[in-house]
């Protein structure tokens, strides 16, 4: 048998031996004076016993090994290290050991107790044993984390019924602020039981963590599109603010992508369609743009009578969804095919979807009148963009501007475009145009709720 580094016998026995010869071995070892209590700098005999040997284990606390030693460097005491490793038909051992007097509260040196390692180890046993056994429900480790936030954490629906049953603090935090719903969501979980028991009232769906997050704001990030539902139906709040560093709205968090997944549009979606678009960073206009490049009728649609505005956005920031010879003509590259991040290059959503080549968007934005002073007959815009359009052979979207973008517009239409532009962005839109003293009809107008033009799907 190999001693490695003056390892104890009794440990080396544990650590290379099994069955039958382990116990003989330990038995010979033990009556004849080995140490059964930890040594200096080594795991404790006890506690690699009930790692790889229950019978021994038994036999060591018969023989008045200390129950609540810490039997290793962390300080895992023997009973911590039983809950985590009894899910493999050890149960008996976490019984054994309470009975052997085992402090159920007693931590390591992250605070973690056995109740906070049965729940991260998903050992339901051994958190029914622990219960019975009276723990600290709302022991804390070093970074404030209760058993129960943990179970959220592991999505584990029968530990966090079980934990709610005994009278855990429900409303517990981390030292960040997160409670467990948001705990929960982190874990990227949103299965609706666990998750209506997390979220039990209003206080909770919309508490903010330290940074100023709320559980909505959680799932949209997470991109978990059941989770969004399952929140908005019970009451989450979609026009909260985190404040912490700077204003971020779910909103913002949702369309801040370079790339959107399908989750995340969904996301998108359901958001928008409870709320709008009120609180829609400025930064995020881009995400308008992408999606008509995109050729996301659905949502250009969604956003345009959700509270969308006409605005122009930094070419730049939409310069990947864009042909390669629109980009090259736009000046976004120069002759050697590098990149150039110009700020002097808008473009209109008109613009976009013209450049695009798409048509059905491009006459739904103009019978609209989704238009910016830049798309107007006679802007030198439409005429840049009418230039790059002959160049990069856009012939379809090329007929459809002459056709209805070169004869001077009607005063009403001109008069409209102004009254939109200055109305100005998304934020604080609707209350702008509520308080222009003009016939409501127009008014809805200016807000695009209804469509004078529906959006043609059929050859999406």
């Amino acid at each position: 048998m190999p001693f490695e580094n003056d390892e104890p016998p009794l440990l080396v026995a544990l650590k290379y031996l099994e069955g039958h010869k382990l116990m003989e071995m330990v038995i010979l070892l033990v009556e004849n004076g080995a140490c059964f209590n930890k040594s200096h700098g080594y795991v404790s005999p006890l506690t690699r016993a009930v790692i790889c040997e229950p019978d021994v284990a038994t036999y060591l606390l018969n023989k008045g090994a200390d129950v609540n030693e810490a039997g290793d460097s962390i300080g895992n005491t023997p009973l911590i290290v039983a809950v985590e490793v009894s899910g493999k038909g050890r149960i008996h051992l976490v019984e054994r050991l309470i009975s052997a007097g085992a402090d159920i509260n007693k931590a390591n040196s992250t605070g973690t107790t056995a109740l906070h390692k049965a729940v991260l180890s998903r050992n339901n046993e051994a958190i029914q044993l622990l219960m019975k056994a009276g723990p600290h429900l709302e022991a804390r480790d070093l970074r404030g984390r209760t058993p129960l936030y943990l179970a959220a954490n592991k999505g584990n629906v029968n530990a966090i019924d079980v934990l709610k049953t005994y009278g855990a603090d429900m409303r517990a935090v981390d030292n960040d602020g997160n409670s467990a719903l948001i705990c929960f969501l982190q874990g990227r979980h949103e299965e609706e039981e666990p998750l209506r028991m997390l979220a039990f009232d209003n206080v909770e769906i919309n508490r903010q963590s330290k940074n100023g997050f709320t559980p909505l704001m959680e799932a949209t990030r997470k991109s978990l599109n059941n989770a969004v539902r399952i929140l908005l139906e019970l009451g989450a709040d979609p026009n909260i603010v985190a404040q912490a560093t700077e204003p971020e709205s779910v909103l913002g968090i949702a369309m801040d992508r370079e790339l959107v997944s399908c989750t995340a549009l969904d996301c998108a979606r359901q958001l928008i369609q409870h709320t709008g678009l009120s609180t829609l960073p400025e930064r995020c206009w881009k995400f308008f743009l992408q999606r008509i490049s995109c050729n996301d009728r659905k949502m250009v649609q969604l956003m345009v009578t959700n509270g969308m505005a006409p605005v122009r956005v930094y070419a730049r920031l939409v310069k990947y969804y864009l042909p390669f010879t629109v980009r090259y003509r736009l000046g976004l590259y120069n002759a050697a095919d590098k990149i150039v991040c110009s700020d002097e290059v808008k473009l209109s959503p008109l613009a976009t979807a013209v450049l695009c080549n798409n048509l059905p968007i491009t006459r739904y934005l103009v019978e609209n009148w989704f238009l910016t002073p830049a798309d107007l007959v006679g802007s030198l815009e439409l005429r840049h963009l009418k230039s790059v359009l002959a160049e990069t052979y856009q012939r379809e979207c090329m007929r459809f501007l002459d056709e209805n973008l070169s004869q001077p517009m009607s005063l009403l239409q001109l008069s409209f475009v102004a009254v939109s532009a200055q109305l100005g962005g998304v934020s604080g839109r609707e209350e702008r145009v509520r308080k222009i003293p003009l016939p409501n009809i127009l008014k809805d107008r200016l807000l695009f709720r209804r469509g004078n033009y529906p959006m043609e799907f059929s050859s999406s």
